[in-house]
């Protein structure tokens, strides 16, 4: 999961990246809330995260307006110190997903962030299952006819974009801004490196099945392989 926090102060940004780092997300901090917006265009975040500030640099009604408005729709969550129920109505109505008060536990923040992007690309619970592939979103790790596969945290990474996006091809590029949040990014090749090992753990604990297919000079898209051989059937059966 990538994740953009927005904290005009910074502290608690760079505490909640740690935190979300030491989970195994990606996160990026910015200060200025009119910076979000060009962040957002620029890079392809699963949740937007903000401390809750008023009167300060962009109030945040105008931030929700403006990001929506500009035909952003990444999730966002609100992190307030005010309990005044008309200003958390307000920011719902404005297209905020969620809000949390402070003082806040974390674990319940990353819970709500996740089923937030779960529900976002329409997962419901907190695991995706493909076919004899599970990848459980709450513990970050994931499973092949019961057996845990053995990933490393850049494997994992590109696993959960691929399921959470399933059919939905994820570009190169998207991989590395996903792995390396733009900074001292590797040659584009070590994506090539990635998938081939993950295709390797998985077909080793499948059988062989290969569920990451290539879209040549342009990225790879995660299915499932026992979909894809029913519908070469039925293809065969009606060409017969």
């Amino acid at each position: 999961m990538k994740v953009l926090i927005i904290d005009p102060k910074a502290s608690m940004g760079s505490s909640l990246k740690v935190l979300l780092t030491n989970e195994g997300y990606t996160a990026d901090v910015i200060t200025a809330s009119d910076e979000a917006v060009s962040y957002c265009k620029l890079y392809d975040y699963d949740i937007i995260i903000k401390d809750f500030k008023s009167n300060k640099e962009m109030d945040s009604y105008q931030f929700l307006h403006q990001l929506r408005s500009s035909g952003i729709n990444t999730p966002l969550i609100m992190i307030s110190d005010q309990k005044d129920e008309k200003n958390l109505i307000e920011l719902l109505n404005l297209g905020a997903d969620d809000f949390v008060l402070k003082p806040f536990n974390v674990k319940e923040l990353i819970a709500r962030c996740r089923a937030i992007v779960r529900r976002a690309q329409g997962h419901s619970a907190s695991a995706i299952q493909i076919g004899r592939l599970k990848i459980d979103l709450r513990r970050n790790l994931a499973e092949a006819e019961g057996q845990i596969l053995n990933l490393t945290n850049k494997e994992y990474s590109i696993l959960e974009l691929l399921a959470i996006r399933k059919g939905v091809m994820i570009s190169k590029e998207m991989f590395l801004n996903h792995l390396y949040s733009g900074m001292d990014e590797p040659e584009m090749k070590i994506v090539d490196v990635f998938i081939c090992r993950l295709r390797r753990k998985i077909a080793d604990a499948t059988n062989g099945d290969n569920f990451i297919q290539t879209i040549w000079g342009r990225g790879y898209i995660l299915h499932d392989p026992a979909e894809k051989a029913s519908s070469s059937d039925d293809e065969v059966m009606k060409a017969g």
